[in-house]
């Protein structure tokens, strides 16, 4: 009987965990070989791209395409930045599922200061914008810190 209670409470626990994650939209095979692409060129290990879980689900079309870029690029200035969003937008474009569902991709990129054991500060958040709808127009805007 105590290991039926036992296993019970870790199927709980499972379950209650796997609810509090975020819910996500898997990656095409195109966007999961363009991201780990993208992670070499970049030396980027923890580039990612993430589906709009709202955007899609519900039949929308004013959806956010989001690409995480690697905290250390967040020291680049915003000409640097702009530069890399512009380049990667094409392959981006050409092979991004559920376009109906986006008007622009974003990419952000941010640097965390850990203060302490429980606390963190962010110091650095910077995001590049580009509409879907006309690809060479960028919107910038830096969030940091200082």
């Amino acid at each position: 009987m105590k290991n039926n209670n036992l296993s019970t409470c870790y199927l709980i626990l499972i379950v209650l965990i796997a609810s509090c994650a975020p819910q996500r939209i898997r990656l095409s095979k195109e966007e999961n070989k363009l991201q780990k692409q993208l992670q070499v060129e970049l030396n980027c290990p923890n580039f990612e791209f993430r589906h709009d879980y709202e955007a899609i689900t519900e039949k929308r079309g004013d959806g956010s395409f989001g690409v995480q870029l690697c905290d250390t690029l967040c020291r680049l200035d915003s000409i640097e930045l702009k530069k890399i969003a512009l380049k990667i937008t094409p392959n981006i474009i050409q092979i991004l599922s559920h376009k109906t569902n986006y008007k622009e991709i974003i990419f952000y990129t941010s640097i965390e200061k850990h203060t302490s054991e429980k606390s963190s500060t962010l110091t650095c958040s910077k995001t590049v914008q580009v509409s879907l709808e006309n690809p060479n127009s960028l919107i910038y805007k830096d969030h940091s810190y200082h």
